[in-house]
């Protein structure tokens, strides 16, 4: 078995790239040095010391860098990686780890990393430290899940020590330090170059509806209790009209900071149930924006009982025109009935 992820000629290149750039001491990391637009271009691309979300496409591994082919958004900042000698060491010594992780949402303030330590990542984080002499392994997982939002199939990726454990023996040591409410369902090595986010061509999301009058106990938390009964046939077309390509703007949440980019591809809403029981929404597409899996599903629920007709959802599917404000739907369902169901790669 080969001791080194990266070949020769990848090392050669990031040791030339690191002699050739100027560099800025940062504590006991060195960075190359950022000119005011806090980006570097080399051979057409543009370099980032670390990946950050807006607008990213493609990345390309070289040890201890992250090469980011980007959409030019703004002033993206930098963080130091690792030390230089890390940098060149770093791919010898690690193995790239991918995790596919259940979670029950409830008692988790998310996915991603928050202050208070109280997100999925924070607990999976902790563990691997506790495996890894205290010291911190950062994770990088397929996009962020809201405070309540359940996931069936997350999937991470991490860069542990080389020959530490085996893929069957992380799994058992990670779940021996994690709550009960997470588990880690697979582990297995991974190419170099995978990234759990960028390398994702499309993700699957359920989400369940209880639709009757009686909330069954052992369903709280766990779906969303519609009472009223829903019209199967008008949810049905309804959700036919949301295939395919559009700009889905007008059912995205504002998260801070604007998406430039809300056209998004849906393959699928695969509905399966009756009135009085269990219905289930399932949503297939290349990329989901903030909190449009929920807008989508109340505003199908709220043409499903009659409440709004097709032509009041499709208008959201519509870009504003110039000096327009777009028009937003405000209908958003529960986060306890949302389930990432898979992330296709």
């Amino acid at each position: 078995m080969a001791k080194t992820e990266c070949s020769p000629c990848c090392a050669l290149v990031t040791v030339l790239f690191c002699a050739l750039v100027p560099k800025l001491q940062l504590g006991n990391a060195f960075v190359p040095e950022a000119p005011a637009s806090k980006a570097w271009s080399w051979i057409g691309r543009t370099i980032y010391w670390q990946p950050f979300e807006a607008g990213a496409s493609k990345t390309v591994a070289l040890p201890g860098w992250s090469l980011v082919t980007r959409k030019q958004t703004g002033i993206i900042p930098l963080r130091p990686l690792r030390s230089l000698r890390e940098t060149l060491f770093f791919s010898m010594t690690t193995r790239r780890l991918k995790l596919t992780i259940a979670y029950d949402g409830r008692p988790f303030c998310g996915w991603q990393s928050q202050a208070g330590k109280g997100a999925v990542q924070d607990f999976l984080e902790a563990a691997f430290a506790k495996l890894n002499g205290g010291e911190r392994v950062p994770l990088h997982g397929s996009g962020r899940t809201d405070a309540g939002v359940h996931a069936l199939a997350q999937s991470a990726h991490v860069d542990v020590p080389y020959d530490r454990f085996t893929p069957s023996e992380w799994l058992a040591a990670l779940n021996a330090h994690l709550p009960q409410e997470i588990r880690i369902t697979r582990c297995q090595w991974a190419k170099p170059e995978f990234h759990a986010r960028f390398a994702a061509k499309g993700k699957r999301y359920i989400y369940r509806i209880w639709n009757g009058p009686v909330m069954p106990p052992l369903e709280i938390g766990r779906a969303w209790h519609v009472f009223r009964p829903l019209n199967m046939r008008q949810l049905r077309q309804a959700a036919g009209l949301l295939t395919g390509t559009h700009d889905f703007g007008g059912f995205a949440a504002n998260r801070g900071v604007p998406c430039l980019d809300t056209v998004r591809t849906i393959h699928k809403i695969d509905i399966k149930g009756q009135p009085g029981g269990l219905v289930t929404l399932t949503f297939t597409g290349d990329g989901f924006l903030y909190k449009m899996v929920r807008l989508l599903t109340g505003s199908l629920v709220r043409v499903a009982q009659g409440k709004a007709d097709q032509q009041w959802l499709t208008a959201f599917l519509t870009a504003p025109q110039a000096g327009e404000l777009r028009k937003k739907t405000n209908f958003a369902a529960p986060a306890e009935g949302l389930y990432l169901a898979r992330v296709l790669y």
